[in-house]
């Protein structure tokens, strides 16, 4: 047989997290980390770059106090909230608080629901808006640093990470009531933890050669605020990570798979932080210097590019045609893929990624199995494409794709050369 060509966009395979356990090596790129000095070095060059190759960042979160937002009677954020109420609607509002409804028939009317929902949005707004300002988090978001160099190009060698804090949409929890006429004010707390983003490096730095920043890129947070908060009443409800039942308002609340979910899939990469290399003098656990008031301005804070020329803060015309499921770094493998002969062990003598993207920045992996399990790795490849195949044949495939993407860049698909007889050295 003849070497036959099998062209399989990747639109039509299914691309999933890595599940087999292979020799990346550190970093991800293949060969030289792109962007350090190239050529041959010796001496301190090499070992500027095998430091900075060996370089990571271990990402977490630290509880922090909102300013102004202190409660005595919780360690939770507190504020308060205040609501008037119809005079037909008093009986229903004071067994909201009692628990008494007893001769409590009439139905809470629209101005009350409507009053009381206003009252605990505003007062959830209030909260995340200060927070933001402070540049504390309260909500899942994703977040990755990258190595800057001299030139201002910009290079990532690890996926971002999803930090989970503030997995729901917070209890809005009772602590006491006050009564005036047709009024009633709540002192509440917000059964939210506002952190503050930590990193941990693996190792101090002393000198990088060409790096002279280390930039921290993170995604918006999603809103736990409910598209039309509405507040049904008042009664006893969990906090689901700490077991504790608290009195509420009671509103549908944003479940955490939900809130996980909208988090994982956002990919408006904004620069938060810039580190000066020489401020890395230990691997002790250290607060992120947050560009003060970012969180708060999140369309002013510069996008995250691979290079220096399109990193500015702000909308640019353009954006709106950036592919939506852009990342700076991918890490995936594909299903295990047949090449159209299922029952017949194969050779594949190369193998090729179709596509725009940076050829020094991507790593391909050929995977081989007889039965699609005991994954063996067959081919590795450093820009794009692989050959020099071994001479074992298998009847399954996996590809693994790992390494950094620019924001126009694309994957268009794999191109198999193969064959059905033994390959000879």
């Amino acid at each position: 047989m003849k070497d036959k060509i099998i062209h399989l966009p990747l639109s039509r395979i299914r691309m999933q997290k890595p599940v087999i356990v292979a020799e990346i090596g550190t970093p991800a790129f293949p060969g030289t980390l792109p962007g350090l000095s190239s050529g041959n070095p010796s001496g301190g060059d090499a070992q500027a770059r095998a430091s900075a190759q060996q370089f990571s960042i271990a990402f977490s979160m630290q509880p922090a106090e909102l300013p102004g937002w202190t409660g005595g009677m919780s360690d939770y954020p507190a504020t308060s909230v205040t609501f008037t109420f119809p005079e037909g609607d008093a009986a229903r509002v004071h067994a909201w608080f009692s628990g008494n409804y007893k001769g409590v028939t009439a139905p809470a009317s629209t101005t009350l629901i409507s009053n009381v929902s206003h009252a605990v949005k505003s007062a959830l707004e209030a909260y995340f808006g200060a927070a933001a300002g402070m540049d504390l988090f309260t909500a899942p978001f994703r977040v990755g640093w990258v190595l800057r160099m001299k030139d201002g190009n910009r290079r990532i060698s690890s996926p971002a990470e999803l930090m989970l804090t503030g997995r729901q949409s917070p209890l809005v929890a009772i602590l006491s009531r006050t009564f005036e006429g047709t009024s009633v004010t709540t002192p509440v707390a917000i059964v939210n933890r506002p952190m503050r983003l930590m990193i941990t490096p693996s190792q101090p730095v002393s000198e990088w050669g060409d790096v002279t920043h280390i930039d921290i890129i993170a995604a918006p947070q999603p809103s736990l605020i409910p598209s039309g908060l509405r507040v049904s009443g008042v009664g006893t409800q969990e906090e689901e990570e700490e077991s504790e039942r608290y009195l509420c308002y009671q509103y549908p609340r944003l479940k955490s798979e939900i809130i996980a979910n909208t988090a994982s899939i956002q990919n408006d990469f904004r620069i938060i932080a810039s580190i000066p290399v020489g401020d890395i003098t230990g691997t002790d656990t250290m607060a992120v210097p947050m560009t003060a008031g970012g969180l708060g301005n999140w369309k002013l804070l510069p996008k995250y590019s691979d290079n220096g020329t399109s990193s500015g803060g702000g909308d640019n015309p353009g954006d709106g045609d950036e592919p939506q499921a852009w990342e700076p770094w991918i890490d995936k493998e594909t299903e295990p893929l047949d090449l159209g002969m299922p029952e017949e062990r194969k050779w594949v003598r190369s193998m090729i990624l179709r596509g725009c993207y940076d050829r020094t920045a991507l790593r391909v992996q050929l995977y081989g199995a007889r039965h699609r399990e005991d994954w063996h790795l067959i081919a590795d490849g450093s820009r794009g494409w692989c050959d020099g195949t071994a001479m074992a044949g298998f009847r399954w495939f996996k590809v693994r794709i790992t390494g950094s993407m620019r924001r126009r860049d694309y994957l268009d698909a794999l191109t198999f050369r193969l064959t059905r007889h033994r390959i000879w050295r």
